[in-house]
């Protein structure tokens, strides 16, 4: 690692690390960073009505907040309403590395292998297959 690299890298370590919120009454979306002592505090010049004067908040401040939301959140209507599977098929590609199984069109394997066996036995017409296929699909 070069010493420009070595630089770029412990200044963005020392980047504070922003958070965001707006909720209910927020005039503005709310920016904020976490410090010493796991307190908040406001960045630059916002303001908001639930903080205080100093700009400094707890997680006791910050919880009311985003409770309510998070809770109607994940209350399935408004689950499915916002987020669809959509949510689902993200977490299962970042915990698992593949993708979650979708509405595509599945080949099943043994299905094939029966069709195949039933097409080289039989060797007769087209109609006469579809009525054999059937019946291992059906019973």
């Amino acid at each position: 690692m070069s010493a420009e690299q070595a630089t770029e890298n412990f200044l963005e370590q020392k980047k504070p690390q922003l958070n965001f919120i707006k909720t209910r009454d927020d005039a503005d979306i709310v920016v904020f960073e976490k410090t010493a002592n796991d307190t908040f505090k406001l960045s630059t010049s916002n303001s908001c009505s639930w903080c205080g004067e100093n700009g400094e908040f707890t997680q006791k401040e910050l919880r009311p907040r985003i409770e309510p939301w998070l809770t109607s959140l994940f209350q399935s209507e408004h689950l499915t309403l916002l987020a669809g599977s959509g949510l689902t098929h993200a977490v299962h590609l970042l915990s698992t590395g593949e993708k979650a199984t979708g509405m595509d069109k599945i080949e099943f394997s043994i299905l094939a292998k029966k069709k195949l066996a039933l097409l080289q036995k039989h060797q007769q017409p087209a109609q006469i297959v579809k009525k054999e296929i059937l019946k291992i699909k059906f019973g």
